[in-house]
């Protein structure tokens, strides 16, 4: 277990292994925080089957024994909840969504306003106060649902309230993820022993859908006559790298399909080979671009956005280096998301209708700052584009999807379909 990669089997084909990944990346940090290491280098990388998180130095027993406990994800305090016994990151949901209806309303107001540039300026504004609603609202929205929060604090409690322990735990975790073998029996057998051993205690917990888009409550049975509706039992400390990870990787959009009802698509940022602190950097200043009411509005937005956040995180872009040593292309980076679609089937719940991927754009490839600064240019000038077609439009609805296909599969004849389409949209517009 001291070494310097570890390895994420993905064995749902889902983004649930992708979490997990960031979630160990995070974890690895830590310890080298905890030692006063801040320069390792910590890479995530697709190797077919498995992710391995990898970092330039090894990590030691040293290293462990000097690592202590810390708040990986926050305490969500919800109206009703008399728990007194709290970890430092705590967040109010009642206040953050107050502040988050807030700024809804005021924005709405905003929007109503005739002058153009008085409009922009009073978003601008808007978007910089510092009461604007959370950057993790998103996710604080889904974890408060009463079907995922008592899952949620039982894995946070199962570390919190043995944080005395938490080394020893360390221990167990990164066994758990040293080799492509299964020893997760073997894991378990060994925390049953330290909990008795220290008179521990570890909540069993239920695999979230949130976190897990292929698994949640369902019928099977061998036996027709013993079908019941029950949860799907999952390892916690796999659970607790999932929930590490939503807050390194994952955004959640609400999608309106009607006056009152509203889906959800949860995108999570898929890495191919890249350092998980320019992973982190980029989803800090992607994920407040992510704009849209309809899933082919936000799949296009998404990918545009973060593959521009990409090429501007790139080292040479940012050093102007005039000619590369090689020629990137962003998607040999990160590959895209992996996505799930949440429908809402009645008035009790949703259900996931469909489990997918984008890839970003296979024809991008850059070899110098000035092809750097065309490609962003372009982006911008797409970016703008999309932006301005009205996605609620029966007409622009094939429109945007043959873009997307564009876009995302490389499909040169669907393009030729959008630029066909997007002209008949821009001559019925001339008045």
């Amino acid at each position: 277990m001291y070494q310097n990669k570890y390895f994420v089997m993905k064995d749902s084909g889902t983004y649930a292994e992708t979490l997990e990944a960031y979630g160990l990346a995070k974890v690895i940090s830590h310890i080298f925080n905890s030692n006063e290491i801040y320069n390792a280098d910590i890479r995530i990388k697709d190797e077919g089957v498995y992710y391995s998180v990898s970092s330039d130095i090894p990590i030691s027993e040293q290293m462990l024994n000097n690592t202590h406990y810390f708040d990986a994800f926050p305490y969500i305090k919800v109206k009703g909840d008399k728990n007194k016994d709290l970890p430092v990151w705590i967040i109010d949901y009642e206040s953050e969504k107050d502040k988050r209806d807030a700024f809804r309303k005021r924005e709405n107001e905003i929007h109503n306003e005739k002058d153009e540039k008085k409009r922009a300026k009073l978003l601008s504004e808007l978007n910089n106060n510092e009461n604007k609603p959370h950057f993790d609202f998103d996710i604080f929205l889904k974890i408060r649902d009463p079907k995922n929060i008592n899952g949620y604090h039982k894995v946070l409690n199962n570390i919190f309230k043995n944080k005395e322990y938490f080394h020893f735990i360390l221990k167990e975790l990164l066994f758990f993820y040293s080799s492509l073998l299964k020893n997760e029996q073997e894991v378990r057998l060994n925390m049953k022993t330290l909990a008795k051993q220290f008179n521990l205690k570890f909540s069993e917990v239920s695999a979230l859908q949130i976190f897990n888009p292929h698994q949640g409550k369902g019928a099977a049975s061998l036996k027709s006559n013993s079908i019941a509706l029950k949860n799907v039992s999952s390892f916690w400390l796999k659970e607790y790298l999932k929930i590490i990870g939503i807050y390194e990787s994952m955004v959640i959009k609400d999608i309106k399909v009607s006056t009152k009802d509203w889906d959800t698509k949860y995108y999570v940022i898929e890495p191919f080979d890249v350092e998980y602190s320019r992973l982190f950097s980029i989803y800090k200043t992607f994920k407040p671009l992510v704009g849209g009411n309809t899933p082919f509005k936000l799949d296009i937005l998404s990918i545009l956005h973060y593959t521009k956040k990409l090429i501007e995180y790139l080292p040479e872009y940012q050093t102007k280096k005039l000619s590369f040593s090689r020629r990137l292309k962003p998607i040999s980076l990160v590959q895209g998301f992996r996505t799930a679609y949440q429908k809402k089937m009645s008035q009790y719940g949703k259900s996931i209708a469909n489990i997918g991927c984008l890839r970003l754009p296979e024809f991008i490839e850059i070899g110098s700052y000035e092809e750097d600064k065309n490609w962003i240019e372009a982006l911008n000038e797409h970016l703008e584009i999309i932006r301005h077609i009205d996605e609620n439009n029966r007409f622009t609805t094939s429109l945007l999807q043959h873009y997307r296909q564009f876009l995302s599969a490389g499909d040169w004849d669907d393009f030729f379909e959008f630029y066909f389409d997007y002209a008949a949209l821009l001559m019925s517009n001339i008045k």
